[in-house]
């Protein structure tokens, strides 16, 4: 049987500014690209930074509008963006550092599998909010299609609880989590949900729900933020050793 008991309080935590950054991070001279064909100026590595930044600081103000329960469908959407320009906005540093810090750099198969999540996600939400097919390993076929997303609270989400007076077992309810899409048996882990249609065997469609977490988008954000910060690290000590 389907657990109906919803975790309304998250208290999620703020994600870790990068204030404390050095400015090495910031010197032309760790950049393989600056003055080559691409034209690419430090200045615009310093802008993605910045848009880190504001990130994390829009990222932490919608934090008390989370823990309270008082979000809407625009906060959902907001901080998925916010995430994904964290994201994209680390890897256009992270791809442009010259060859001997890259070789320094330990490979990192967990910072892939957030950025798998996070760009399905995205895609599923917002690039593509009625369908996508790129995502095969979070479920998005193109068997899925999007039609509404909100947040597991309020009038709507209880109109849905209470549906042809059906408890919520036969609503095909999944959580869409950083390990992929499983089926759900209760609405702990969920702060939002997509309202969806999958097609079945003979073509037909079938009403279903899928669940996710503000958890873990901010342990997205935060994990690239670490990543930064293990970057800098490497930089300081590798120019305090004359090494670049």
């Amino acid at each position: 049987m389907f657990d109906l008991k919803v975790n309304e309080l998250r208290n999620l935590n703020e994600i870790r500014t990068i204030n404390n950054i050095s400015g090495q991070i910031k010197a032309s001279r760790i950049y393989s690209t600056i003055n080559d064909d691409n034209n690419l100026t430090i200045e615009y590595y310093r802008d993605c930074l910045q848009k880190i930044g504001n990130c994390i600081q829009d990222l932490n103000d919608e934090l008390k509008i989370i823990n309270d329960g008082n979000f809407t469908r625009k906060d959902i959407t907001y901080i998925i963006l916010c995430v994904t320009w964290i994201k994209d906005s680390f890897w256009s540093v992270r791809k442009d550092l010259n060859s001997k810090i890259s070789e320094e750099l330990r490979e990192d198969k967990k910072l892939a599998k957030y950025r798998s999540f996070i760009e399905a996600l995205r895609s599923f939400s917002v690039a593509h909010p009625m369908n996508t097919d790129q995502h095969e390993n979070y479920g998005f076929d193109g068997s899925i299609i999007n039609v509404d997303i909100d947040r597991i609270s309020g009038n709507s989400f209880i109109s849905l609880l209470s549906k042809n007076g059906k408890p919520l077992d036969v609503l095909r309810w999944k959580h869409l989590s950083i390990y992929g899409l499983q089926d759900a048996n209760d609405l702990k882990k969920d702060d939002f949900y997509f309202r969806v249609y999958t097609k079945n065997g003979d073509g037909a469609k079938c009403s279903s729900h899928i669940g996710c977490s503000f958890s873990d988008l901010y342990e997205v954000a935060q994990a690239y933020i670490n990543k930064l910060y293990e970057i800098d690290e490497l930089i300081r000590k590798m120019s305090s050793n004359h090494e670049i």
